[in-house]
């Protein structure tokens, strides 16, 4: 049997899913950077929110909920199950840009950039 996810003693409220998944059918994880399609505006340009997945507590239980990504705090603009497919556990129109584990240390990748232009100098 799976592990329950559990943060400070919380558990999952049972009749929320243990993961979702964006369009593509990667699986959201706490942390991870979504993008939501939002709008198409003038001339068919198409607009998007940013948000981050992250477990809230609610009632005793966690609860999976995006907030926004240009907002300080754990507070969630919206619960993720309000948006899903109820059948499949897929939420259309999400993409998971980032993953909270895949992030690159931005100083090793400057060093690597610097070397690797240095050598195409003649």
């Amino acid at each position: 049997m799976p592990e329950e996810k559990k943060i400070n003693d919380l558990v999952l409220h049972p009749s929320e899913r243990r993961f979702y998944s964006d369009e593509t059918g990667m699986r959201i994880e706490e942390g991870d950077l979504l993008q939501m399609y939002h709008f198409r505006g003038a001339r068919k340009k198409r607009y998007y929110m940013y948000q981050i997945a992250v477990l809230q507590e609610f009632g005793g239980h966690l609860w999976w909920a995006a907030k926004d990504y240009h907002v300080e705090g754990n507070k969630g603009h919206y619960w993720l199950k309000a948006v899903v497919d109820k059948e499949n556990g897929i939420i259309p129109g999400m993409t998971v840009l980032y993953k909270k584990d895949a992030f690159i240390n931005e100083d090793a990748l400057r060093k690597e950039a610097r070397a690797f232009w240095k050598s195409k100098k003649p």
